[in-house]
Parts: C-alpha cells; structure tokens; sequence
C-alpha cells in the first residue's frame, strides 16, 4: 500500500505541539514499517532530521508560489493527479480534494468550546489582498465562515471530521468533545495517546543544569511554563499564581519558554502591575538542547491551561523529575493522573500553594516524582506508531 503523509508540519525547524506530533510519529511510523511505501508531501526540501528515513520513503516537494492554501488547492491538486492508496494528514487540515482513504489527526476542539481563546485575526496579508481573500472564502462557503483563523478552525475541523474515513485523536476527553460538537460515529474516532522523545528528555547531570541556568542568569529557585504564550494556556494565571506565592517565598522566579501569542499583552500588564519584570525571564522559543537542563533545574512546571487536547509538555517535565502542576479540566487529568497536583485553572490560590509545598515538601516532590516515573511507562513514540500503522492498514484494507 502507497501512503502519503501530509509532512509540511514535521518540516519546520521551531517546532512547538502538532510539528514535533507530526515530526516524531513519520519517524517511528517509517522505522517500524517495511511493508508499506510512503510518499511524503512537502512544500520544501526536507531539513536534516526529515532526510534518509529509509528505502520505501521518497518526498514529493509540492511548490506553490503563495503563503496560503498549499493544503486546500496545491495539495488538493496532487490529490487529483496522483492520489496515493491511503492519505494520512497528522494534523485536522484535510485537503477538499483527498481520496476516499485518508485519516486525519483532530488534536482538540477548543475554537468551538471557548472561541474566545483563539485569535480573530484575518488570515493573509492586510489589505485588498485580505480583503479580497475574505470576499471569496465566504462566497465559497456561502456566508458562514470568513478567513480569520478561528473560521479556518472551524471550517477544516468541521471538513475532517465528516469526510475522513476515520479520525485519530489524542485522548479519550477529546475523542467525548468531537463526538458532543459534531456528532461523529465513534466508530469512525480511536484514541491514541502522545509519547515523548525518550532520548532528549531525560535529567541531565547537575553541571548541565547549572550551565544551562547560569547563561541566563536565573535566579533559584525557579518555576517554569514551556508552551505558547497565550490566553488558551492561561499565562495569567500563571502569572497570578506566582505573584501569590512570592507572598511566602519571595525569591521564586519564573521562566516561560515559548512565543507570545494571542493575550500575551494581558500577561505583560500583570508582569508590571505585580512588580515581577525582575522575576520573570521570558525566554522566547528555545531549541530542546536549551530547554531540557532548563525543565530539569525547575521547582515545578506550572501548566494550567484551559482547554488542553493532550499536554506533551507535562510527559517532558515528567521525564527530567520535575513535578508538575496541571489544571483539573480538559485532558490534562487524562495525561498526568495522580502524578501531579491538579487545581482549577481559575484557583490562583491553589496554584500558589501547590507551588509553596513543591517548593518545601520534599517527601510531596518525592511521592510525585515516584508516581511520575510510573506514569510514563505508558507513553512512547513506538506505540503511537504502532497503534496508528494498525489503523492506517485497518482503513486501507476496507479500499
């Protein structure tokens, strides 16, 4: 069997959730898989770490001279032209044109459950040409969508999750949510939990920690926050619950790792309203070779997100015995189980305690760290994969 894989979001090189989703289960998928041939579609070259994935992989460099719907027309073309037995898209972006086999990943459905978390902004360049863009967008979905990027969530998800033959997903949360917001057959849903890269996430030795912290002249202790800077994280809650907790420990810092996004202004007011800009170390998106020492160093990984379809990063602070905060909604409770310390994410009160006791409790850290360890026994890369060939085959057999 010919399976294509839509691999544009594995071939980038800052990769945050979905890109190293993409990256990390086209690797084991072609490690494990000598059977099948793989053609992977990409809007470039491969970089380094996408090259030489074996015999039965080539790459079709699809070009398209626009910043916008390489998906939708250009790979919806390539579809129509030399569509592969089965096409598998590691993300909800299926394009119009697919063949009747193809199987998508839908990660969460948090546009439809809080849309004011998700950004408004038109897709494209301002101007006539956005203007232009919005004008044919709803002409071709006859008035209900526009081009922002909640309206593309909206539309692609609404697309994959009626028209592909089946559709994974990362957690049994999100599996109820796409049910409860579409009506998908369950049948046509499976559940595949993440994994996490076993070999860059382990504890690295004290002096690579320390390293790491003294090239950014990080004051101990520290908590951390890895993931976009964004109100769906709830990064001022982040904010908040440190500025409550510096009440008892006043030299507790913050470091936030990952780009600003849609609210980060609202954190940066908390930043000076609670006098934090010399406790705070923002970061910006760092390579895993910096981060790791830096998760590692943590008194705690703070992640209270409000809407989270899975959560990689609590398996990555697991993996380096960092203990973690989660928030107690969506599918982080899935993920972390009784491993880590679960507060709402409005409980600014309870974050800062949580932070206090990690902070003090040795015997807590320990029982966490314990439970953590035995926790991740349950995730890896080569049961995404194996799991997902299962029902890739599945779908291609029923051709």
């Amino acid at each position: 069997m010919v399976i294509g894989i839509d691999a544009s979001r594995a071939n980038v090189r800052e990769r945050t959730g979905t890109e190293w989703y993409a990256f990390h289960l086209i690797r084991a998928l072609t490690a494990i898989d000598r059977s099948n041939r793989y053609v992977l579609y990409l809007t470039e070259q491969p970089i380094d770490d996408l090259r030489q994935l074996g015999p039965n992989v080539t790459y079709r460099i699809l070009g398209w001279p626009f910043r916008l719907l390489w998906s939708q027309l250009r790979l919806s073309l390539e579809m129509l032209r030399r569509p592969p037995d089965l096409l598998f898209v590691p993300a909800h972006t299926i394009p119009i044109i697919h063949p009747r086999s193809t199987v998508t990943t839908l990660h969460d459905v948090g546009f439809e459950r809080f849309p004011e978390l998700y950004g408004r902004r038109p897709i494209g360049r301002p101007g006539l040409t956005g203007r232009l863009l919005g004008l044919v967008i709803r002409l071709l979905t006859l008035g209900r969508y526009g081009n922002s990027e909640l309206d593309y969530h909206r539309w692609s998800a609404r697309l994959a999750a009626s028209k592909a033959a089946h559709v994974i997903t990362v957690s049994q949360f999100t599996k109820s949510e796409i049910i409860s917001c579409y009506g998908t057959d369950a049948a046509r849903i499976s559940v595949v939990h993440l994994g996490f890269d076993r070999t860059e996430f382990q504890r690295p030795p004290p002096p690579a920690i320390d390293s790491a912290v003294a090239r950014f002249r990080i004051a101990r202790p520290y908590a951390i926050f890895v993931g976009r800077l964004e109100r769906k994280k709830n990064i001022t809650g982040v904010i908040n619950a440190l500025a409550r907790a510096r009440r008892t420990l006043p030299t507790l810092q913050l470091v936030l790792i990952g780009n600003p996004g849609l609210g980060w202004g609202e954190a940066e007011r908390l930043i000076r309203m609670h006098r934090l800009d010399a406790a705070v170390y923002r970061l910006g998106w760092q390579p895993r070779h910096v981060y790791v020492p830096l998760l590692a160093g943590a008194t705690a990984l703070v992640f209270i997100s409000r809407y989270e379809g899975f959560g990689l990063p609590v398996l990555e602070a697991f993996a380096v015995d960092t203990p973690v905060i989660v928030a107690s909604g969506s599918a982080l409770p899935e993920v972390a189980g009784s491993a880590a310390i679960a507060v709402a994410p409005d409980d600014t009160d309870g974050a800062a305690r949580a932070l206090i006791d990690l902070a003090s409790d040795n015997q807590l850290r320990r029982a966490l760290l314990t439970r953590a360890r035995q926790r991740l026994a349950l995730f890896s890369w080569s049961r995404v994969a194996q799991a997902t060939l299962a029902i890739l085959e599945r779908v291609g057999q029923r051709r």
